[in-house]
C-alpha cells in the first residue's frame, strides 16, 4: 500500500496546522475512494497557502483524482466503441461483426 502522506515542513503557525488537517481529510477521503469530496479537501488546502509544500501535495493528488477519472471515462468511451460500429442509422454495419 502507497503512502499518500506528505508533511515534510514544520508546521508552526495555527494557519500550518489547520492547511496539514485539510489536506489529511483530502487524502483520507481519496484513499476511501470519495473523490469529489477529496478535490473539494485539497482545494481548501490549496486555497489556504498557495505556496507550501502541502499545497504542491494536494495539487499531486488532484492530479491523480482527475488521471483516474480521464482513464475510467476512456475506458468506458473505448467499451462503447462497438456500438458505434454496430448500429448507424438503424442498420447492423458488416465491418461490426
Amino acid at each position: 500500500m502507497r503512502s499518500l502522506t506528505c508533511f515534510g515542513e514544520h508546521h508552526s503557525s495555527s494557519n500550518q496546522v489547520i492547511l496539514a488537517a485539510w489536506h489529511g481529510i483530502g487524502q483520507g477521503l481519496q484513499f476511501g475512494g470519495d473523490v469529489l469530496e477529496a478535490d473539494k479537501s485539497h482545494i481548501k488546502s490549496i486555497e489556504l497557502d498557495e505556496f507550501s509544500e502541502i499545497a504542491e501535495c494536494a495539487r499531486t493528488a488532484r492530479t491523480q483524482i482527475a488521471e483516474k477519472g480521464f482513464h475510467a471515462a476512456a475506458g468506458r468511451a473505448a467499451h462503447g466503441c462497438g456500438d458505434v460500429l454496430r448500429v448507424r442509422s438503424g442498420k447492423v454495419r458488416e465491418d461490426a461483426t
